[in-house]
């Protein structure tokens, strides 16, 4: 007479206790699996609608950029042109000064 435990015994079907708590843990795990699997599209549809605007955003820039920037080369060139109006005018001025003499002295 062999002497076997109960859960040795415990059949449901064709399979055994062991076989049903394998099965239980590959049927958690698979939900488990799809669940993250559906969080994770989310996350990426949610990037990828992120990313969309960023990359509409920094077209955009590309088209305004161009016309506000100012190459070093031009910005120097209009700096000595601006420079070079002053020292005008500041001669201008100190010829007209020196043309009118010293001013009168108020009593």
């Amino acid at each position: 007479m062999s002497q076997e435990s109960g859960a040795e015994n415990f059949r449901i079907g064709p399979f055994n206790t062991g076989d049903l708590i394998a099965l239980g843990g590959v049927v958690f795990m698979s939900g488990a699996l799809w669940w993250r699997v559906a969080a994770l599209e989310r996350e990426d549809t949610r990037h990828t609608a992120e990313n969309d605007r960023i990359i509409l955003r920094l077209q955009s820039l590309e088209q305004v950029i161009p016309s506000a920037y100012v190459r070093r080369e031009d910005y120097r060139e209009d700096v000595r042109r601006i420079e070079q109006s002053l020292l005008r005018i500041e001669s201008k001025i100190d010829g007209k000064q020196d043309r009118a003499g010293p001013e009168p002295r108020k009593p």
